[in-house]
């Protein structure tokens, strides 16, 4: 059960949960993160720190959730060779972008519904993860060092990537490792 102090949203800085043993566990998180999480003075009416709090665990800051893709957001599951080749390509224009270890994956979020003009024959092992299907997310401070964490955290401003510039560094990351490839035998 999780409680935030003081009646403030979860990016408050001191959180309150229960142990395994019943006993009330606290956790601050530092500073540097709540900043980064807190979201600007409303002034896109709440759109952003709504999107913020769609991709992150409500219930709990120390376990993996799963939320539901096509409302706020779409996934896009890329093959983590290709992934690491577009993320380089897309630098600080990338929004968030998960990890998935155990799969080699990483998901991009983008705005839902952006990508169904995607024709992803031309991107192998790429996949469209919209209305229906649910991803699993962990806490914001489980980092790449975790079999599921953030590559690039969701942060302020920061959440969804530009589905056009994900698609186009989606290719140029097919095509450069296929060179690779080519190359190399």
């Amino acid at each position: 059960m999780r409680a935030v102090t003081g009646g403030m949203p979860w990016w408050r800085l001191e959180l309150h949960t229960e142990g395994h043993d019943g006993e009330e566990v606290k956790e601050d998180f530092p500073a540097e993160d709540a900043a980064e999480l807190r979201p600007a003075e409303d002034e896109d009416g709440g759109r952003e720190h709504t999107l913020l709090a769609s991709c992150l665990p409500t219930r709990t800051a120390y376990d993996v959730e799963a939320r539901a893709a096509g409302e706020q957001w779409d996934a896009v599951r890329v093959p983590l060779d290709v992934g690491e080749r577009a993320l380089s390509l897309l630098g600080k224009a990338s929004g968030a972008v998960l990890l998935d270890g155990a799969s080699r994956s990483l998901y991009w979020l983008i705005s839902p519904g952006t990508a169904k003009a995607w024709n992803t024959n031309d991107l192998p092992g790429v996949a469209i993860r919209g209305r229906g299907f649910w991803v699993a997310v962990p806490p914001w401070r489980w980092g790449a060092d975790r079999l599921l964490g953030w590559r690039v955290r969701p942060v302020r401003g920061r959440v969804l990537t530009a589905q056009q510039e994900l698609h186009s560094a989606l290719l140029s990351g097919v095509r450069d490792l296929a060179a690779v490839s080519a190359v190399a035998r």
